[in-house]
């Protein structure tokens, strides 16, 4: 007799005696809850790895806890002692699968395929009543969630499937039963069933096949309305369209220009008698050697003035300088000089201009600017370029994947499950794989 490995609480086994054993004297309705919650953990920790090989193991439990399921039936409030050796080694096998996929909760990625294996090979192995309908799968366990309305197919494989007709239900749609031999059921579903956008969504379900008669005659008296039939719990995964969403930051250099006003007077005025006359002042940079005059930002502003006059400017412009130029043209004439006086009988209007010469000032500032981008859908197997400032200090990329796992952050080339990311020049390229590859990884 031996111990098994704890996963249900059972001491079991097919060679275990009827007296002195804990887990013979177990009634068969404990030994069968036991069994669906140690699968329902493995099922939920799985939950959180997608890859197809998880998908495969978790559609393997299910069908190990329908086949329990089924065995027990017609044995709900025996012991296990009292069970037949068949029926035991079916409960024990049971055991010894579940005790194999729950290597898959803390197993890394590479190890699943190992494990999955020998799940499959576990269920395969479970000892079921003679010429008794078996499941080996349903495929696909997983599929890109459809975006036009043809109906999905779905496969059943496995043995003594054709007693009867199958159904089957998935979220609560009626599947179609297109095709049926002994070894495989073919069903189409509607496509909406396996929508889904954002996440992995478990499309759960429920499968009906016709099992033999002859069990059934035997305990119709224990089910008065008796249908010759097996239940089977059906899983499939939809992965959503996209891997998950990207958002770039990249930081680099960036000129601006820093504006500083500058201003300074302009006064100019005739004397007498001097008719019409120009007047040109000089104007430089106010603010320092790094700041350049910016251009078409010269303007005057007459505050007095008399007589004929005008301002021209701003002429003989550099970044650093120009002058302004004013004419100015006295009003009348003046009378002759008086004699033995240096003075004038009389004399003409002076014309003369005040105001103001103003600008703007310039200089080239160098600051670190940052910009960032929303959240962008990543598409499987689609590639994402995108193009990268000049004179680019850092990026960072972030792209949280559908899987709920932690955002990723990328500053470099760097390769991922699911995706690459390769930086070249000014381009940075973002490689999702194939929802397929990505998955068998």
């Amino acid at each position: 007799m031996k111990r098994l490995l704890g996963l249900t609480g059972l001491f079991i086994s097919t060679m275990c005696s009827a007296q002195g054993t804990p887990g013979a004297d177990m009634v068969v309705a404990n030994v069968v809850d036991n069994l669906k919650r140690a699968a329902q953990d493995i099922i939920h920790q799985l939950d959180q790895t997608a890859s197809v090989n998880s998908f495969q193991i978790r559609q393997h439990l299910l069908v190990t806890i329908s086949e329990v399921e089924h065995a027990a039936l017609t044995v709900q409030d025996k012991t296990f002692k009292d069970l037949d050796k068949q029926q035991q080694a079916l409960f024990q096998g049971a055991e010894n699968t579940i005790a194999a996929a729950k290597a898959a909760t803390t197993a890394p990625l590479d190890k699943l395929g190992d494990i999955s294996k020998t799940v499959e090979n576990a269920v395969a192995r479970l000892p079921l009543a003679d010429k008794s309908p078996r499941i080996a799968r349903i495929r696909p366990d997983h599929l890109l969630a459809p975006t036009g309305a043809a109906p999905v197919r779905l496969v059943v494989e496995g043995s003594f499937l054709a007693y009867g007709p199958a159904r089957l239900e998935m979220d609560g749609q009626s599947c179609t039963l297109a095709s049926q031999t002994d070894a495989m059921l073919a069903f189409h579903c509607p496509a909406s069933t396996f929508a889904t956008v954002d996440g992995f969504r478990n499309v759960t379900g429920s499968l009906v096949v016709a099992d033999r008669k002859e069990f059934w005659e035997r305990v119709k008296h224990v089910f008065r309305n008796y249908e010759a039939k097996k239940n089977y719990r059906s899983l499939v995964v939809a992965v959503p369209p996209k891997l998950g969403d990207y958002a770039l930051e990249v930081g680099y250099a960036s000129d601006t220009q820093e504006p500083r006003a500058a201003s300074a007077p302009f006064e100019s005025g005739n004397p007498h008698c001097v008719g019409q006359r120009d007047y040109s002042l000089n104007y430089a940079v106010q603010n320092g050697p790094a700041y350049t005059i910016l251009p078409g930002s010269v303007t005057f502003t007459a505050t007095s003035g008399n007589g004929e006059r005008s301002m021209a400017g701003p002429l003989d412009f550099t970044p650093k300088g120009f002058r302004m130029q004013a004419t100015l043209k006295n009003g009348g004439d003046c009378g002759p000089r008086l004699p033995f006086s240096s003075s004038r009988a009389w004399y003409d209007a002076r014309a003369w201009l005040g105001g103001t010469v103003a600008w703007t000032e310039v200089r080239t500032v160098t600051a670190q600017k940052v910009d960032a981008a929303p959240p962008t859908p990543l598409l499987w197997g689609s590639d994402v370029v995108l193009d990268l400032p000049e004179r680019l200090s850092y990026f960072k990329l972030s792209i949280r994947q559908v899987d709920g796992s932690k955002p990723i952050v990328i500053n470099a080339d760097n390769t991922q499950r699911w995706f690459k990311v390769e930086k070249t020049d000014r381009v940075l390229k973002i490689s999702p794989r194939q929802v397929e590859d990505a998955l068998r990884l």
